[in-house]
């Protein structure tokens, strides 16, 4: 009986703990875009809707969201993020971030 409860353990130990979890290579995979990319821009605009067709607005929001800020976002040779500068949508800048790879972290300036 203690042979087949420590053949059972055993099992789910092997089975339990080798499955692996797909980890990103770097930070354009975690955002999904694929190749050499040196920077992305994203800017955020107001939809205007004209008879049911949405158009581009301007470049301000009704809203007090994170998403009111356009950012710039700079990768290094490997994929991963070396910059991100945050810009409210009349063109100032907000912030100005500075990532350390090796640390995993942000300096903000």
């Amino acid at each position: 009986m203690k042979l087949k409860l420590t053949g059972i353990l055993v099992s789910f130990t092997l089975l339990f703990g080798c499955s692996t979890v797909e980890e990103k290579e770097n930070d354009l995979e975690e955002i999904g875009l694929n190749g050499k990319v040196k920077s992305i821009r994203v800017i955020s605009y107001v939809a205007i809707d004209k008879f049911g067709k949405l158009s581009k607005g301007k470049r301000e929001s009704k809203s007090n969201s994170v998403y009111d800020n356009h950012e710039y976002i700079l990768f290094n040779e490997v994929g991963n993020k070396i910059e991100i500068n945050t810009f409210s949508p009349d063109g100032n800048i907000n912030s100005k971030g500075f990532f350390n790879i090796t640390k995993k972290e942000i300096e903000l300036r």
